[in-house]
């Protein structure tokens, strides 16, 4: 096989509770009645001959413009092997116990029920379609054999669909997959502990975008105090192999990140191990096309600032930060719209 573009469609499959399927989750969804019709469709055949042909699908767009860390073939040529389905991205439902002010409905049920209180949301946040019987997808798994398995929501650790299917995993599978998950971390709950446990290979990535009170405003719900022990205990106890940060940009914390940062170089400073991804919110209406210049210019300098007399190799892990904060484009539309969105958004908490 010649050398694709992106590994992913040859290797993953993305998959939801209501009947879409993807390469990956960076990826346009598509509607199918289950796994098998999504990977002998005609769709998917043309995203993979595209891709051998050195070409960009139109499905593929976000990774072709916004995306310079694309997995190659090194990072999954240990587990898997090529053109075999073994990496599963699954959303068992949106289950979530917080309402985060940069999410949307198809991902906390908490927001979906939030935009039907106040239908002039529905201008921003799409209400999600019903889900779909799960059997398909759960026959899938069982008899498919995952190399990899990653689980997001909702909230994996509030989602009582997300604890079966571990155990149908654990019960099914000789060999197990590297299980991973990104949760907020507010309910590492005992149960779902346990459960995680029995894995071989666990990795856990942590949502988090700020610290104290700025925290609590975009991740309605949750209290920092209660997450920052829990995420520290993860760390203590042991419950998984790799750990990872995932912190969205947003209006809501450009003004803050200082204090985040430097809970983050506690936890460096302390001998843990992880990594940090940071990210522009995916919504235009609260990414960072919605703050002005100087806000923008104000948080690079600061940044800039506070990392001089840090260990070098901890800016290294902080250097997406900067070059996403570097290559914000001011637009007044979005900004109009994070005003307008937040308002409304409010009204209901």
């Amino acid at each position: 096989m010649s050398k694709p573009l992106c590994y992913a469609p040859f290797i993953g499959l993305y998959a939801t509770h209501n009947g879409k399927y993807a390469p990956c989750c960076s990826s346009a969804q598509f509607d199918f009645n289950s796994p098998e019709e999504y990977l002998k469709s005609d769709i998917l055949k043309d995203i993979k001959d595209k891709l051998l042909k050195n070409q960009w699908p139109e499905s593929c767009s976000r990774c072709k413009y916004h995306y310079s860390d694309i997995p190659t073939w090194d990072y999954f040529k240990s587990v898997v092997k090529l053109d075999q389905i073994s990496v599963l991205d699954y959303r068992p439902s949106n289950v979530c116990n917080l309402k985060c002010k940069m999410c949307f409905a198809s991902s906390s049920n908490l927001i979906e029920e939030h935009v039907k209180q106040n239908p002039k949301l529905q201008q921003w946040i799409e209400l999600p379609t019903n889900g779909k019987d799960q059997s398909a997808n759960i026959d899938f798994i069982k008899q498919n054999k995952f190399k990899i398995v990653k689980l997001l929501g909702g909230e994996p650790t509030a989602d009582k669909n997300v604890w079966s299917l571990l155990q149908i995993i654990l019960d099914s599978y000789d060999d197990l997959p590297i299980l991973k998950f990104t949760t907020n971390g507010t309910n590492l709950n005992n149960k779902f502990v346990k459960l995680i446990k029995q894995f071989n290979h666990v990795e856990i990535t942590f949502s988090i975008d700020a610290v104290g009170s700025t925290y609590e405003n975009i991740r309605v719900n949750a209290k920092w105090k209660n997450t920052k022990s829990n995420v520290e205990d993860a760390f203590k106890n042991n419950i998984a192999k790799k750990y990872n940060f995932n912190t969205v940009l947003t209006p809501y914390n450009i003004r803050d990140l200082i204090p985040l940062l430097e809970w983050y170089y506690s936890l460096y400073s302390n001998g843990l191990q992880f990594k940090i991804h940071f990210e522009d919110s995916a919504a235009y209406y609260t990414s960072l096309r919605a703050v002005t210049p100087g806000i923008i210019n104000k948080a690079s300098k600061d940044i800039a600032i506070w990392s001089k007399d840090k260990d070098v190799n901890f800016i290294n892990k902080i250097l997406e930060l900067t070059n996403v904060i570097d290559s914000v484009r001011y637009d007044q539309k979005s900004y109009d719209s994070f005003i307008s969105y937040n308002n409304e958004f409010n009204k209901v908490i």
